[in-house]
């Protein structure tokens, strides 16, 4: 039984590191768009944005070709040829959303270490208020009230 938790653990972290590689697959690089549809260079744009990656004229500045649905078995072969990786537009998407998956993700997390934060702030707070009024209530007050210091003889100064 204690294997197979280890091995689900393992799976899991497994998981999480390739989630990680793939959102980071494109950021940096730059790509070549072929054959895409209108409805597709749309959605690509703001993908290849949320990517980080640039958009560039030619395929041989390009380390990855975006194959639209009208891309040709041409522009393939020049990318086999030029040993590029090639992505369909719904690769893309895919890595855009996981993208935005781990962005929700890193925010929810933040917004609940803030939460904690501010939670153990007012915990401290109020420790320290209720502190203070049990010091303040077994102490005398003198008639005449004032500021009182601690210390030595500061006449001389």
């Amino acid at each position: 039984m204690a294997d197979s938790h280890l091995d689900l653990i393992a799976r899991i972290h497994a998981g999480f590191d390739a989630q990680t590689r793939l959102a980071a697959s494109l950021h940096g690089r730059t790509v070549a768009v072929r054959g895409a549809t209108a409805a597709e260079r749309a959605a690509l744009d703001e993908d290849l944005a949320r990517c980080g990656a640039t958009e560039v004229a030619l395929l041989a500045d390009a380390e990855a070709l975006v194959a639209g649905s009208e891309a040709t078995e041409d522009d393939a072969v020049e990318a086999a040829t030029r040993r590029i990786a090639i992505l369909r537009s719904a690769d893309v998407a895919l890595i855009a959303e996981t993208r935005r998956r781990i962005a929700r993700r890193s925010d929810r997390a933040y917004s609940e270490a803030v939460d904690r934060a501010l939670a153990d702030a007012r915990r401290l707070v109020a420790q320290r208020d209720r502190r203070v009024a049990a010091a303040t209530s077994t102490e005398p007050v003198a008639p005449g009230g004032g500021m009182r210091t601690r210390g030595g003889d500061v006449r001389g100064l």
